[in-house]
């Protein structure tokens, strides 16, 4: 399976090198290049990429707001609706902010350009099979994000982790914090959007343990 690139860096000079790297190897296929984020948008609408190669500088629309456009939008493609392509990001940035913020915004990969390119290679290969790839040194800066994160959930989103991390179901939950079940499905989107990297619930289970929200068992 041939995975299909969208290349999308304002920098020429960096872009051509990535075009170059990507075309050489037998499974990536870049189907075009781009330094307008404008531009990106266009392209999905006639392309159908597998992933995003996106830098944060892009001429018109910016990075970010690429991303925000793209995840979780659907796409009309011979008439059937299709999942907008995974994004990763590939930056010399990596300020926490940045991180934090396209994390959030819910791109797959974060990934440095000072890396070499076999990393980079890895890190498209992870996410085309539906993994996440952060570069080591971000994957560093993850730890000092989490105690920051932690801080954005208020007390009801950090007492329904508790209970759901002891086994408790939705019923049960809105039982013991005296609230409706749409109200802790409610909940859990707001979890879900404020950790980027969990994706269910037993994620948030493993979150939660890992990251000692809970420290004892019922």
């Amino acid at each position: 399976m041939t995975i299909q690139i969208l290349l999308a860096d304002q920098d020429n000079l960096s872009r051509r090198k990535f075009y170059h790297e990507l075309n050489t190897q037998p499974d990536i296929q870049v189907l075009a290049e781009t330094g307008s984020g404008y531009h990106v948008m266009v392209l999905l609408e006639i392309l159908e990429p597998d992933i995003i190669l996106l830098d944060l500088n892009l001429m018109g629309i910016s990075g970010i707001e690429v991303v925000r456009s793209l995840c979780d939008k659907r796409f009309e493609h011979s008439g059937q609706q299709k999942h907008a392509p995974h994004v990763i990001v590939i930056t010399d940035y990596q300020d926490r902010q940045y991180i934090l913020s396209f994390l959030s915004a819910g791109v797959k990969g974060y990934l440095l350009k000072s890396e070499p390119v076999e990393a980079i290679l890895a890190g498209i290969r992870q996410v085309a099979v539906g993994h996440v790839a952060l570069s080591q040194s971000v994957q560093s800066e993850m730890v000092y994000l989490i105690p920051e994160i932690t801080r954005t959930l208020t007390k009801k989103e950090s007492e329904l982790i508790t209970l759901l991390a002891h086994g408790l179901s939705d019923d049960d939950i809105a039982q013991q914090l005296q609230i409706s079940v749409s109200a802790v499905r409610s909940h859990l989107q707001n979890i879900y959007r404020k950790i980027p990297w969990i994706r269910n619930r037993s994620e948030i289970v493993a979150w939660a343990w890992i990251n000692r929200l809970v420290t004892e068992v019922q």
